[in-house]
């Protein structure tokens, strides 16, 4: 096993922890489910923001130590979408039906 020093810090964890990192050039879609409560009112306005820091604050503090300033977060993109939303009345599945007409 490798010694991870301060300045191979990030090569020694990096190994094992999960990447979340988008190479120049590339992209990266990410898909999101919600459910939207039943009070909700059209149009649905969602905002979505990509947000990017050169690195992460704990590693930051603890390779920098005494000369270690906040790294700040930069606004890589956002954007802002309208979702008009249609009322739908409320569903009784056949099942339901069924078990209503067999009461005895």
């Amino acid at each position: 096993m490798e010694k991870c020093f301060r300045k191979t810090a990030f090569r020694c964890h990096s190994k094992t922890r999960i990447k979340n990192i988008i190479p120049a050039g590339k992209s990266d879609v990410i898909s999101y489910n919600l459910t939207v409560p039943s009070w909700v009112q059209s149009p649905l306005t969602v905002t979505t923001i990509v947000n990017y820091r050169k690195l992460n604050q704990r590693y930051a503090l603890w390779s920098l130590g005494d000369l270690y300033q906040e790294i700040p977060v930069v606004e890589m993109a956002r954007d802002t979408a309208q979702i008009a939303i249609k009322i739908q009345p409320p569903s009784i599945s056949k099942n339901a039906d069924s078990a209503l007409y067999n009461k005895q």
